[in-house]
């Protein structure tokens, strides 16, 4: 009898032990000093945000060769990890609406020159093939809002002069596709506003001028109707204005691009949807004789985060812009420093408990 008691005891004294450390050997939920756990990332504390990104990293079997891999860092440029390892290449990452997963796009299910796919990333660990048009189209330019993703796809079968681009909408879990009929022959770097009503993507007006500026859309898809040309900035066939990458604020009232409108260089701006009427003005964020180009806000929509190559290679950086921002130019804050080039960032809303 006390032989069985002594059994049962250490047995309990085992099984309170394994329930301490948590049950097992993977990753435990964070207790209070520690944060909210995304992605394998442990936050130094609730109320904290992160900025996914993309980096060239060098291929080891190929002194030729880089790999382009997603990376995570805290809005200060700490605590950079490393989320894929792979010989694709993997680009394009952007959050979950709540910011614990992540949509990405890779052409690792085609390599070696395959095209993209879109994917979900739960975790480094998780990850999930959303589109199967591999063979047919090639993805970019992937944005993730309740109940949908949306991406750029260019139409690779088609020998054309110009890209044929559509706008892909997927189920956040792949269980279905179709496409936003946009009414353009190219529409480039679909973006969608944080409740997932509003689409803005670029692309050339029809007409003569075809090939010459890119311009902001917006379309409404609750509603259903066409798309509305936002900017008229490249009306000079002579002087086209290129406007790329639209990123919405967390209201969906601020749209930031880059573009041409203030010269050869690509700066940051933003335009105001509230007062776009009739003719949006853009209001200037950087000024650098570099690249400045891909832009995302904060979660309050005090800065912008980007990319630039002022510094030589192409770099994150983000700038303020909240209130009391000083005229221009105001100088950015480099988030990254690395020979390699990192581009196409994201940023997370507010992990809160």
């Amino acid at each position: 009898m006390f032989r069985r008691i002594l059994i049962l005891a250490t047995f309990l004294l085992v099984v309170l032990a394994i329930s301490a450390c948590g049950g097992s050997s993977g990753p435990t939920a964070p207790g209070d000093d520690e944060g909210e756990r995304v992605l394998g990332v442990v936050l130094p504390k609730a109320g904290a945000s992160l900025i996914a990104f993309t980096r060239a990293v060098p291929d080891p079997s190929n002194v030729y060769e880089v790999n382009r891999e997603l990376f995570l860092m805290l809005p200060n440029g700490s605590n950079q990890m490393r989320l894929t390892y792979n010989k694709a290449d993997d680009d394009y990452a952007a959050f979950s609406p709540k910011g614990f997963a992540l949509v990405f796009t890779s052409n690792r299910q085609s390599l070696p020159w395959g095209s993209h796919e879109v994917y979900r990333m739960n975790s480094p660990w998780n990850i999930i093939r959303l589109t199967k048009d591999a063979e047919e189209f090639d993805s970019t330019a992937a944005d993730w809002a309740p109940g949908i993703i949306t991406c750029a796809q260019l139409n690779t079968w088609i020998m054309a002069p110009f890209d044929v681009v559509r706008v892909q909408a997927v189920e956040p879990w792949g269980t279905w596709e179709k496409t936003i009929i946009t009414e353009q022959i190219a529409s480039y770097d679909p973006c969608l506003s944080r409740d997932g009503r509003y689409l803005c993507f670029c692309a050339r007006p029809s007409g003569p001028g075809y090939f010459g500026s890119m311009e902001l859309y917006l379309m409404d898809l609750t509603a259903g109707t066409p798309p509305v040309q936002l900017t008229h900035w490249g009306i000079d066939p002579d002087k086209p204005v290129y406007t790329r990458n639209p990123a919405f604020d967390f209201t969906g009232i601020l749209v930031a691009f880059d573009t041409t409108f203030w010269g050869e260089d690509r700066e940051i701006g933003y335009i105001n949807l509230a007062s776009a009427a009739p003719v949006a003005i853009p209001i200037r964020v950087t000024e650098n004789k570099a690249e400045d180009v891909q832009p995302c806000w904060d979660p309050k929509g005090n800065w912008i985060a980007f990319c630039s190559n002022r510094d030589g290679n192409y770099e994150i950086y983000k700038t303020y812009v909240g209130p009391g921002m000083m005229p221009m130019p105001v100088n950015p804050v480099r988030l990254t420093k690395t020979p390699e080039d990192e581009s196409n960032p994201d940023w997370s809303p507010v992990y809160t408990k």
